[in-house]
């Protein structure tokens, strides 16, 4: 079972995307948890878009702003989420304590999750994954989500794929710089 699966093992909108990066688990998460995504130009202007702060947007912001860390497991996954109205122009964001996330959402309301994933398949080689899920919990937020994420979700994939870009990138970088000062 993956971390993801505690908080919501059924949903009603999940997407998934991956990266192979060169690099250790443990530079990966470092990064993970480090990150500006502000500084990716595509990220800084959707954000922008939705209203969101372009500035600082990192992991410490996202957790500030509404996101709840779920799970933390250094160097295999994190988990975050969120329950609101996504498909109003704020979000209506609710406050919850990580404790009560199982619990049903309210009605009219949607759960969200969403994840990265670390695992090494090689010594060396990191498969960096991040999956959202949605689950809306009766017919009305589910209609209402699905209009919106038919709008709102290829900017949402394209956003988790500019994360995992910019995290190998970072990684990569990193690595090669190592190696540049390892070598005589």
């Amino acid at each position: 079972m993956r971390p993801i699966d505690r908080f919501l093992p059924y949903f009603d909108v999940n997407e998934v995307h991956a990266v192979s990066v060169t690099g250790s688990a443990e530079t990966v998460y470092r990064t993970i948890l480090s990150l500006d995504f502000a500084k990716t130009p595509v990220i800084r202007y959707l954000f922008r878009l939705r209203g969101m702060p372009s500035t600082a947007i990192g992991l410490q912001r996202l957790l500030s702003s509404g996101f709840i860390l779920l799970a933390d497991h250094p160097g295999q996954s994190m988990v975050l989420g969120l329950v609101g109205r996504f498909w109003r122009p704020t979000g209506q964001l609710m406050p919850i304590a990580p404790d009560n996330f199982r619990r049903a959402a309210p009605a009219g309301c949607a759960k969200a999750v969403w994840d990265f994933e670390i695992r090494s398949p090689a010594k060396g080689t990191v498969r960096l994954s991040t999956e959202t899920r949605i689950l809306c919990p009766d017919a009305y937020s589910r209609k209402r989500f699905r209009l919106y994420w038919l709008v709102i979700g290829p900017f949402s994939a394209w956003i988790r794929r500019e994360m995992l870009r910019a995290i190998k990138a970072r990684v990569e970088e990193e690595a090669r710089r190592e190696n540049a000062t390892a070598s005589p």
